[in-house]
Protein backbone atom coordinates (compact mmCIF):
# COMPACT_ATOMS: atom_id res chain seq x y z
CA UNK A 1 0.00 0.00 0.00
CA UNK A 2 1.30 3.65 -1.11
CA UNK A 3 0.62 6.54 1.02
CA UNK A 4 -1.92 9.17 -1.12
CA UNK A 5 -1.68 12.38 0.47
CA UNK A 6 -5.36 13.60 0.16
CA UNK A 7 -6.45 10.66 -1.33
CA UNK A 8 -8.97 7.99 0.11
CA UNK A 9 -7.01 4.91 0.14
CA UNK A 10 -10.36 3.32 -0.68
CA UNK A 11 -10.94 5.12 -3.67
CA UNK A 12 -9.91 3.66 -7.32
CA UNK A 13 -7.05 6.00 -7.48
CA UNK A 14 -3.62 5.95 -8.89
CA UNK A 15 -0.83 7.71 -9.90
CA UNK A 16 -1.08 11.45 -8.64
CA UNK A 17 0.71 13.94 -10.87
CA UNK A 18 -0.09 17.32 -9.58
CA UNK A 19 1.52 21.07 -10.27
CA UNK A 20 0.74 24.09 -8.50
CA UNK A 21 2.27 27.40 -8.96
CA UNK A 22 1.51 30.61 -7.26
CA UNK A 23 2.70 34.76 -7.21
CA UNK A 24 2.12 37.21 -4.65
CA UNK A 25 1.95 40.77 -6.35
CA UNK A 26 1.74 43.77 -3.17
CA UNK A 27 1.04 47.31 -3.76
CA UNK A 28 0.93 49.75 -0.53
CA UNK A 29 0.73 53.49 -0.31
CA UNK A 30 0.58 56.09 2.37
CA UNK A 31 -0.88 59.02 1.85
CA UNK A 32 -2.97 62.09 3.32
CA UNK A 33 -6.29 61.59 4.07
CA UNK A 34 -7.93 64.69 5.51
CA UNK A 35 -5.31 65.39 6.95
CA UNK A 36 -4.74 62.40 9.00
CA UNK A 37 -2.21 59.87 8.11
CA UNK A 38 -3.27 57.42 5.94
CA UNK A 39 -2.18 53.77 4.25
CA UNK A 40 -3.96 52.05 1.14
CA UNK A 41 -2.80 48.31 0.04
CA UNK A 42 -3.69 45.83 -2.29
CA UNK A 43 -2.77 42.22 -2.91
CA UNK A 44 -3.19 39.91 -6.06
CA UNK A 45 -2.57 36.81 -5.90
CA UNK A 46 -2.53 34.81 -9.32
CA UNK A 47 -2.11 30.81 -9.47
CA UNK A 48 -2.70 27.83 -11.63
CA UNK A 49 -3.52 24.09 -10.29
CA UNK A 50 -3.31 21.48 -12.58
CA UNK A 51 -2.41 17.30 -12.94
CA UNK A 52 -3.91 14.28 -13.85
CA UNK A 53 -4.52 10.89 -12.25
CA UNK A 54 -5.82 7.45 -12.93
CA UNK A 55 -9.18 6.54 -12.08
CA UNK A 56 -10.03 3.24 -12.35
CA UNK A 57 -7.25 2.49 -15.87
CA UNK A 58 -8.91 6.07 -17.03
CA UNK A 59 -6.65 9.17 -16.85
CA UNK A 60 -8.43 12.48 -15.88
CA UNK A 61 -7.00 15.83 -16.20
CA UNK A 62 -7.77 18.70 -14.67
CA UNK A 63 -6.37 22.43 -15.04
CA UNK A 64 -7.31 25.45 -13.03
CA UNK A 65 -6.04 28.84 -13.36
CA UNK A 66 -6.67 32.67 -11.92
CA UNK A 67 -6.73 34.84 -9.48
CA UNK A 68 -8.11 34.81 -6.03
CA UNK A 69 -10.40 37.53 -4.38
CA UNK A 70 -7.89 40.68 -4.00
CA UNK A 71 -7.97 42.12 -0.84
CA UNK A 72 -8.16 45.37 -0.64
CA UNK A 73 -7.55 47.68 3.08
CA UNK A 74 -7.44 51.36 4.34
CA UNK A 75 -5.87 52.63 7.60
CA UNK A 76 -6.60 55.90 8.81
CA UNK A 77 -5.31 57.14 11.76
CA UNK A 78 -8.21 59.44 13.95
CA UNK A 79 -5.65 60.44 16.80
CA UNK A 80 -1.98 60.34 17.11
CA UNK A 81 0.69 59.35 14.81
CA UNK A 82 1.36 63.33 14.04
CA UNK A 83 4.56 65.44 13.45
CA UNK A 84 6.54 65.29 15.59
CA UNK A 85 5.97 61.70 16.05
CA UNK A 86 5.19 60.48 19.77
CA UNK A 87 4.88 57.07 21.09
CA UNK A 88 2.10 58.14 23.37
CA UNK A 89 -1.36 57.61 21.76
CA UNK A 90 -2.42 56.70 18.69
CA UNK A 91 -5.96 55.71 17.63
CA UNK A 92 -6.84 53.90 13.93
CA UNK A 93 -9.41 52.44 12.25
CA UNK A 94 -8.77 50.38 9.08
CA UNK A 95 -11.50 48.94 6.62
CA UNK A 96 -10.63 46.19 4.62
CA UNK A 97 -12.31 43.74 2.16
CA UNK A 98 -11.06 39.86 2.27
Amino acid sequence: MTWRPGIDSSLPLNDPHLTTCSALLAYARVLDFWDQSARSSMIVRPGGFGGSIDRAGETVTRDLSGSADPPLKLSVNLYGALRPYRHNCCNAVSLASV
